[in-house]
């Protein structure tokens, strides 16, 4: 089982998964296998791919079979497991090739990965739509720099809402400006009540990633499956980030 304070991160590399995903399609439910019909890929790999590694890793902690873990989603659309008295809580976000699993036992957990691109104009984005102090900083950098740094605070607000189970349009204005990796922040309008606690994530070269726990006190974050390069998740292997990794890390926005 899980430790108090503690979240277990299952990195996925979806390029990787070494199975036909018409094999993987058993473990979905009907309206998850319905919602398919006429889907073009990558869109279709991906969604079979991740929602049948979610119910995997899921099944793991509930000892089920990835079919019979039931999910069901709160008001704005936050996943959680059903009918299961005292279950973990848990986030899944995915970007390009990486996926984001989190899982956590006493703590609400909110996670979100985004592939860093070339935006038009992420300095206009921030203007409208983050706090002037962060506005600043997203103008300050060169163009180069600017996408990581909005996605670096991108990825904490979204994080911070998911976590919450409310609405991106709710968590934008949050200040998550911060030095170090880890940091507890609250939204001043209370539209997102209660303490959060945030860490940026290290993720492949292209990447941003940023993690969430409701409360203020700190939490141990923990890669699974530990130590080891590769995980089998519902008859499929995939690639995972090993001891020593070096293609992975975190980029400062300060």
């Amino acid at each position: 089982m899980i430790p108090a304070d503690t979240v277990h991160l299952w990195h996925l590399s979806i390029a990787s998964a070494a199975v036909p995903t018409q094999s993987l399609q058993h473990v979905l439910s009907p309206d998850e296998r319905a919602g398919l019909h006429g889907a073009a890929e990558p869109y279709r790999r991906d969604f079979v791919v991740v929602r049948s590694a979610v119910r995997a890793v899921l099944g793991a902690y509930l000892a089920l079979p990835p079919e019979e873990v039931a999910l069901r989603r709160g008001r704005w659309g936050k996943p959680e497991i059903a009918n299961v008295e005292g279950a973990p809580r848990f986030n899944v976000s995915h970007a390009g090739d990486a996926a984001l699993i989190a899982v956590a036992a006493d703590r609400d957990v909110g996670v979100d990965v985004e592939g860093i691109r070339p935006r038009r104009d992420a300095a206009g984005l921030a203007t409208r739509f983050f706090p002037a102090d962060e506005s600043v900083l997203v103008r300050s950098r060169d163009a180069a720099g600017r996408e990581t740094v909005f996605l670096r605070l991108w990825t904490r607000k979204e994080a911070i809402v998911k976590a919450a189970g409310g609405r991106l349009a709710q968590g934008l204005r949050l200040s998550v400006t911060h030095e170090g990796r880890s940091f507890t922040t609250s939204d001043p309008t209370r539209r997102l009540p209660g303490m959060w606690w945030v860490c940026d994530l290290d993720v492949p070269l292209g990447y941003a990633a940023a993690l969430a726990v409701s409360g203020s006190g700190p939490c141990h974050v923990v890669e699974m499956p530990a130590g080891h390069s590769r995980t089998r998740i519902a008859n499929a292997t995939f690639l995972t980030p090993g001891e020593g990794s070096r293609a992975y890390r975190t980029e400062r926005i300060n």
